[in-house]
């Protein structure tokens, strides 16, 4: 019993931890178009710009951005991505990038 309620524990602060996280890390803008938004995220040392499972790590955070707003159930495309450097670090560069996306069509037919 004390095992299960530890685990619980914590698995609802890595929650809580991720969703602070997102917030702290990532900006999502719904636009006047219903099927467009903007996302800025980041890369740096620890999440690097141009490495597969960092790209994976900021989609997965607009997944949560997109969930939360009630926005693509369908999935999205990506339209633009633009990387801002916003310093130099000492292990590497500090960047902003800024996403675009468009909801994908319904498939209900």
């Amino acid at each position: 019993m004390i095992l299960r309620s530890l685990i619980l524990c914590a698995a609802l602060s890595l929650a809580a931890c991720s969703t602070q996280e997102r917030i702290d890390t990532t900006a999502f803008e719904p636009q006047a178009d219903a099927n467009t938004f903007r996302y800025r995220a980041y890369a740096d040392a620890s999440v690097r710009l141009d490495v597969p499972w960092a790209e994976e790590y900021r989609m997965d955070m607009l997944k949560e951005w997109l969930e939360l707003n009630h926005k693509c159930p369908d999935g999205f495309t990506i339209t633009s991505r633009k990387p801002v450097k916003k310093s130099e670090g000492i292990f590497a560069d500090i960047y902003d990038i800024y996403y675009e996306g468009r909801c994908k069509p319904s498939q209900a037919t």
